[in-house]
């Protein structure tokens, strides 16, 4: 079985519940970003049975968890793996793209109120490029896994951003969500998997799925 978990931010309580419930190696989880990579919290990430793969998303010290990646998948902890972005894993026999990164809509009140930004965050085109190219050489995916969802998923649902509530200015455009989507109409609108907007919805029309904040779905099995 894989199933999906939503942004935790670095809050263990429902890797901690799985582990209580006796969940176990039958079960891989794929993390959907957001996960609050820092390094004063994984030092309390538990040990569990069951292997969970994450990506980075808009809140983690991308610094310390760049530093700790070597190569496209990189186990941080037991059975705790990072996915490089960009990258392809064959995962229970599924072929799965991984696209983490997004953009904060607070990154100037954080900023204001002395908190962290991390221009790390951004999605570049170096990532988005090596995902189309290695989907291409393998032919196709079986879903992909993004913090930020495309833009058209994510309009669906959201209505439109209200810049002066976060103190964006007037011509600020969400970058990552825009390589999201150019990535996904590449790759031919896969089924896909996203956070980051804190509150779920699925899209029949896009074969889409956002998750909640600490939200577990299955998607396969």
């Amino acid at each position: 079985m894989i199933a999906c978990i939503g942004d935790i931010h670095g809050s263990y309580h429902g890797i901690n519940k799985l582990v209580e419930l006796g969940v176990g190696d039958d079960v891989t989880f794929i993390q959907v970003g957001d996960f609050g990579y820092y390094k004063h919290l994984i030092k309390d990430y538990p040990e569990t049975p069951f292997k969970v793969y994450f990506i980075d998303g808009n809140h983690e010290d991308h610094k310390y968890l760049f530093s700790q990646a070597n190569g496209d998948v990189t186990e941080v902890k037991k059975n705790l793996f990072y996915v490089r972005r960009g990258s392809v894993l064959n995962i229970d026999g599924y072929n799965i793209g991984f696209l983490g990164g997004g953009c904060s809509v607070d990154k100037y009140i954080r900023l204001r109120n002395g908190y962290d930004w991390s221009e790390f965050e951004v999605i570049g085109d170096e990532a988005a490029d090596k995902l189309i190219e290695d989907v291409s050489d393998l032919g196709g995916i079986d879903f992909l896994i993004t913090h930020a969802p495309p833009t058209d998923v994510k309009n669906e649902f959201m209505p439109p951003l209200k810049k002066w509530q976060w103190g964006l200015p007037t011509d600020w455009t969400d970058v990552s969500e825009a390589q999201v989507q150019r990535v996904w109409e590449h790759l031919g609108r896969p089924e896909i998997y996203s956070g980051h907007l804190h509150r779920p919805f699925t899209s029949a029309r896009y074969n889409a799925r956002v998750l909640d904040i600490n939200e577990i779905i299955t998607v396969r099995g």
